[in-house]
């Protein structure tokens, strides 16, 4: 596919104006932690969201963004891409960390039919980052879901050996109260 000259230059844009915020000791901590990226210029996440307000709703540069292997533009890319386009099968089909997931869902849920359109398809699912995505989703709206449905994913995370699911139910149990 070829790219327009604009959507190259709002891509450069935006790269340059998150390396302005490059952070080599988060990178190197992040690194030391186990969170691995192609690449990683340690931007805070509210930093990344607050540079990708500029170019919100651009669901062409979000979706080039999103396919790179810096995590400052995969991020920017879910805070760019609308709600409708975030819930298309491909973007959380490519979610690869806890970061990313997380943040994921935060964007989704500027929109209750996508959010909703989402952990529809998810819920079923065997794998990790998809049960980890439901559960958040949640966690993060709990309202828009059937009572059963969160308390059915919430025990089974809680009898799951995975601690990142543990941690979501134990999360998700407090904010029920």
């Amino acid at each position: 596919m070829h790219l327009s000259a604009e959507i190259i230059e709002r891509k450069n844009e935006l790269l340059l104006a998150l390396r302005r915020e490059m952070n080599g000791a988060v990178a190197g901590s992040m690194r030391d932690g186990g969170i691995e990226y192609g690449l990683n210029f340690g931007v805070s996440v509210p930093t990344i969201r607050s540079v990708a307000s500029r170019y919100a709703g651009d669901d062409e540069l979000a979706s080039e963004v999103w396919k790179s292997g810096v995590r400052e533009l995969r991020l920017a890319g879910l805070f760019i891409a609308t709600p409708e386009l975030l819930a298309e099968e491909a973007w959380s089909g490519a979610v690869d960390t806890f970061e990313v997931a997380e943040n994921y869902v935060w964007s989704l849920s500027r929109s209750e039919e996508a959010l909703r359109s989402v952990v529809a398809r998810l819920a079923g699912s065997e794998r990790l980052m998809d049960r980890y995505m439901t559960l958040m989703a949640y966690a993060r709206k709990p309202q828009w879901f059937p009572a059963e449905e969160v308390e059915r994913a919430c025990s089974e995370a809680e009898h799951s050996t995975e601690p990142a699911l543990q941690r979501v139910a134990e999360n998700l149990r407090i904010r029920l109260e």
